[in-house]
């Protein structure tokens, strides 16, 4: 069998190779290979969202990317210490917004997603952090709690 060509990407702001089968899905890489395990394994077919990362400045559910995709790219997971994603954290937690826990790094990672793009013309922000939330699922209920911390924080971002 012949080898793939090594993958290099940009991983939470550190530029990291991988050399072995480029058909290994971005969610097992992470949490397996790197042993980021914030990155939540659910359905494993893009439906529930607790996999979710930011691919190039967008929200992705990782479990259907596959590490061919992200060759020159850049990753930013829950383990990030990016300023904003520590701001949308604080918000979460200051709206009660964390339950269970299963849903919440893909609703923060969604969250932040929203927080970095501009909503359409047609959109108000509410909309277009609830158009961004629909690939996330809560099992909990949560939705009131998880959408006010993502307001608040898309509202102080235009002030």
């Amino acid at each position: 069998m012949e080898k793939d060509s090594p993958i290099n990407f940009i991983l939470n702001g550190k530029p990291t190779a991988y050399d072995g089968s480029s058909v290994k899905s971005l969610l097992d890489f992470l949490r397996y290979d790197m042993n980021l395990k914030g990155t939540k394994e659910g359905c494993r077919v893009g439906y529930c969202g607790a996999c979710t990362v930011i691919l190039n400045g967008k929200p992705v559910h990782s479990c259907c990317v596959l590490l061919v995709q992200v060759n020159n790219k850049e990753i930013e997971t829950i383990e990030s210490t990016s300023p904003d994603l520590e701001t949308v954290r604080e918000a979460f937690i200051s709206h009660n917004a964390p339950q269970c826990g299963v849903c919440i790094p893909g609703m923060i990672m969604s969250c932040l997603g929203a927080t970095r793009s501009q909503p359409s013309s047609r959109e108000t922000k509410e909309e277009h952090l609830k158009n961004i939330l629909t690939g996330n699922i809560c099992r909990c209920g949560g939705y009131s709690r998880i959408i006010a911390a993502g307001l608040e924080i898309i509202n102080s971002e235009s002030t």
